[in-house]
């Protein structure tokens, strides 16, 4: 959301044939002076934020923005999305202005360039965990959370590092885009520049470690705080956190805080073949205390009742664990 409307993104898919991909989809909702945040009646719109576009539509995420007065006169939410995309020699992160959204909205996409930070000729390895032969399914390189705060665009995606210490293992991803010139101008395109980015590697934890489902959360003095699960060989799946100050060094994230180790190994395969673990993590700022911030995140609690899956018998189960932290 923003000062003045709710933004819902969703892909879309078909019954017949079933599953095909149709795109997604933004839904603005009216927030309102006597509108529905008033108790009065809501007014909703909905618009296909790539039409008339030659890249074809992702998983699409809509940032939180923070501030009164929001991104900028005339200027709603930016839409993002972060899924291998790329030119055969480097990655790509989409991003797309919504403007006018209470009136006629418009769409402006920019392709940022982040150079050749991801091995995307295979798809991400699956996590290992102590205590089990399955490894923990991590799903693709889709763009889970965004936050706009102070001109920065702050996003979270997963990838396979193609250099430093997490090379070939699964690993959360943060992007920091630069909007100062989208507020001065407000028009046009090429206005979104790459900051920042880097790693939220776990060889703090264990060797070996895995991070996905990241999540991004920023307080008003531009500390960023990301969520996150975490395993390895010789641990279990827990939830963590780890942050950076304006001032860390670039690219880098701050030591890791463990929220909940994991206290058993994770087998649940359902009826189908992949051991699906939560996809998603939440954080937050505190309201009452802009130093700390709230995780919220999945742990590989002990193993619980028994049933059969695709693969036999199996018993994982997940908790849900929730903690304030701060930078440390």
């Amino acid at each position: 959301m923003d000062e003045e409307a709710v933004y819902v993104t969703a892909n879309m898919f078909s019954f017949v044939p079933f599953g095909f991909f149709g795109g997604s989809r933004l839904w603005i909702v009216d927030k309102g002076a006597g509108g529905f945040y008033a108790g009065g009646v809501s007014s909703v719109t909905v618009h296909d934020p790539y039409a008339g576009t030659s890249i074809p539509a992702a998983t699409t995420m809509p940032a939180q923005v923070f501030g009164a007065g929001g991104v900028g006169p005339g200027i709603g939410t930016f839409l993002v999305e972060h899924s291998g995309l790329n030119n055969g020699l480097d990655e790509f992160v989409k991003v797309i202005r919504v403007d006018d959204p209470l009136g006629v909205p418009t769409f402006t996409q920019e392709l940022i360039n982040v150079g050749d930070i991801d091995f995307v000729a295979a798809a991400l390895p699956d996590a290992p965990q102590s205590g089990s032969t399955f490894d923990i399914e991590t799903n693709d390189r889709r763009a889970l959370d965004a936050v706009w705060r102070n001109n920065q665009l702050y996003l979270t995606a997963t990838i396979n590092p193609n250099s430093g210490a997490d090379v070939g293992q699964t690993t959360a991803h943060w992007f920091q885009l630069d909007t100062s010139l989208v507020t001065s101008s407000g028009s046009g395109a090429g206005l979104v520049l790459l900051a920042d980015q880097g790693d939220i590697g776990g060889e703090d934890i264990a060797p070996g470690t895995h991070t996905y489902f990241p999540s991004v959360a920023v307080n008003k003095k531009d500390e960023v705080m990301f969520g996150f699960s975490a395993s390895a060989p010789t641990i279990f799946a827990g939830a963590d956190a780890a942050g950076r100050r304006p001032a860390s060094a670039p690219g880098t994230v701050r030591a890791t805080e463990t929220i909940q180790a994991g206290r058993g190994p994770y087998t649940r395969f359902f009826s189908g073949q992949r051991n699906r673990w939560g996809d998603y993590s939440g954080i937050s700022v505190d309201p009452t205390d802009q130093k700390k911030f709230w995780v919220f995140n999945e742990f590989a609690d002990l193993p619980g009742t028994l049933g059969v899956g695709f693969f036999g018998p199996e018993d994982g189960r997940w908790g849900t664990i929730w903690g304030r932290v701060k930078i440390k």
